[in-house]
């Protein structure tokens, strides 16, 4: 009877331990199973565009999204573009934290998110304020540069330096991007 007793709890311990559920980032573990990255942005005012894309697993293609946080600057930065040489995108903000919540662009140094569109050649518009507000982060892999994968939104007001007449907002979300932290 202790025989078959035993027999049954190893049985359970071992049907326990196999069945245990694998760490991905979305149970906020280490794991190998990568988040599909995802961008959105939609631009009003001297351009009108809208621009989206999906990158399966992070991995890049026509187009990238991947960022990193200084800690010894206090600085986030992230870009989306399209490769090689089409529009994009460059966030800053101040911060030491990839915690969930919002932060000011434009407020100490450096500032200075950017759009570069396609469409207008040369043309950049840099940003005279906006709110990056992160809504999940997940740590995915701890070391001494550690990765998060970061869920979202934007909006940014911004204006052509050389022609400051020249202004658009761009509001938009972003979704599994990867972002280093040193």
């Amino acid at each position: 009877m202790k025989k078959s007793i035993s027999i049954l709890v190893l049985s359970f311990i071992f049907f326990t331990v196999s069945c245990k559920k694998e760490n991905s980032p979305s149970s906020g573990g280490s794991g190998s199973d990568l988040p599909d990255a995802e961008f959105t942005a939609t631009v009003t005012g001297a351009e009108n565009q809208s621009y989206s894309f999906t990158l399966p697993k992070n991995v890049a293609n026509n187009f990238a999204i991947n960022g990193s946080l200084s800690s010894a600057l206090g600085v986030l930065a992230f870009q989306a573009m399209e490769l090689p040489l089409g529009w994009k995108f460059a966030f800053i903000t101040k911060t030491l934290s990839l915690a969930e919540g919002s932060y000011k662009m434009n407020e100490g140094a450096p500032t200075g998110s950017s759009y570069s569109p396609s469409t207008s050649g040369s043309t950049t518009y840099i940003s005279t304020s906006g709110t990056i507000n992160i809504t999940k982060s997940v740590l995915y892999q701890a070391s001494s540069v550690s990765d998060y994968f970061l869920d979202g939104n934007y909006s940014m007001n911004m204006r052509n330096p050389l022609d400051t007449t020249m202004k658009v907002t761009v509001n938009g979300t972003f979704k599994g991007v990867n972002i280093k932290k040193q």
